[in-house]
């Protein structure tokens, strides 16, 4: 037992740092450096296996990622700590090189990185499950604002940290604001048109115009949204050429959502010869109203009427409305029905009239002789 008091008792002197150490500061600080090492492990195999199969067994996928990530930063955290506390147990000199102060701001800069690196992993982790509810509320436009929001939480909390250590270290943050804030103006004057598309995203976001799928028409462009950026929107045409529209302008720009429409109509006239008696056309009319009654996806405001005696066929007009959004699906019910309508002429013993001339001869008196001949005659005699 006299050994461990002898132990105790001995003083344990660095030298060139004028520092003199008793054995309870150095245990303490050993204990410290193992506590701290020892749970960040625990911490970080916590969050990499218990928490992660608890995780797994939820629907959400945030809580996966944050189970995957946020351990290192928690682990780090623990270490550092018990560092930290290490060197404070073993009271470093203020002289000649104010250890203790440097000690002190490492430990808060790290503390700070640290503290907002682990809600970055958080700020991911919303964006994560954000965007899983926005594909399944099937709303394509959130997917991009989402990220923006997402950026900008992290870009903030970076910011604060930032301060926050300056802080730390003495500066003035009111001298810093301010030159950030003429700084800011200078960049706001020359960047004013990035800014004018980043507030057109917002304003698209806020007003919902459109969404990624949708078939919009925007001035002379037609086609489908495949991108909401930050600065700019991108159409595919029909042609399949890719159009970039600036945010800017579609807050100015007069949009046609075409796939917001509850139904298409079709407007036609179809021409059967003149040949066709009162009695078929009135059964072709009937029964091509029956072919439209027939269809689940035409509504029933159609109209068939009997339209006018065309220049090469008696005419009827057809104005029906497609219950659909899709333009495939609208192209599909339009070719049904004219396959219909082609069934009800034949079956009818009508025929389709196309543009036609009747041209008639007139022939003169074959017996009389030509002008020429008259006047060979004439100079016989």
């Amino acid at each position: 037992m006299e050994w461990i008091q002898n132990l105790l008792k001995t003083k344990y002197v660095i030298q060139g740092l004028d520092l003199e150490l008793s054995a309870f500061q150095v245990i303490g600080a050993l204990l410290s450096l193992v506590l701290g090492f020892a749970i960040g492990k625990i911490a970080s195999y916590f969050m990499g296996h218990k928490f992660k199969s608890w995780a797994e067994k939820t629907k959400s996928k945030a809580d996966d990622y944050i189970a995957e990530t946020a351990g290192k930063p928690l682990s780090l955290l623990f270490q550092v700590t018990g560092i930290y506390i290490a060197l404070k147990i073993l009271g470093l000199p203020e002289k000649p090189y104010n250890f203790d102060q440097i000690a002190n701001n490492i430990f808060h800069i790290f503390l700070a990185i640290d503290i907002t690196w682990f809600l970055s992993k958080f700020v991911d982790a919303l964006q994560i499950h954000l965007n899983i509810k926005a594909e399944e509320a099937k709303i394509g436009l959130d997917k991009q604002i989402i990220r923006l929001i997402s950026k900008t939480l992290k870009a903030f909390i970076w910011i604060i940290s930032a301060v926050l250590i300056l802080q730390n270290l003495g500066y003035s943050i009111s001298g810093l604001l301010a030159g950030l804030g003429i700084g800011g103006l200078a960049v706001a004057m020359a960047a004013k048109d990035t800014l004018a598309n980043l507030f057109g995203s917002i304003t698209v976001f806020l007003d919902r115009p459109f969404k990624i799928g949708d078939i919009v028409t925007v001035e002379s462009c037609t086609g489908t949204v495949e991108e909401i950026g930050f600065r700019s929107t991108r159409i595919r045409t029909f042609e399949d050429t890719l159009i970039t529209i600036p945010n800017q302008k579609l807050t100015n720009a007069e949009v046609e959502n075409i796939s917001k429409r509850h139904w298409r109509k079709v407007r036609t006239v179809i021409g059967v010869t003149y040949e066709t008696t009162m009695e078929q056309m009135k059964q072709i009319i009937l029964d091509i109203k029956q072919v439209l009654d027939g269809h689940s996806k035409i509504l029933d405001d159609h109209i068939v009427t009997f339209q006018n005696f065309g220049d090469s066929a008696l005419e009827i007009g057809l104005i029906y409305k497609i219950q659909t959004d899709s333009y495939r699906e609208y192209l599909e019910v339009q070719h049904f029905v004219n396959f219909e309508i082609m069934k009800v002429v034949e079956k009818n013993g009508s025929e389709f009239a196309f543009p036609s001339r009747t041209v008639y001869l007139k022939q003169e008196n074959p017996e009389a002789p030509a002008p020429a001949e008259k006047s060979k005659n004439k100079k016989k005699k």
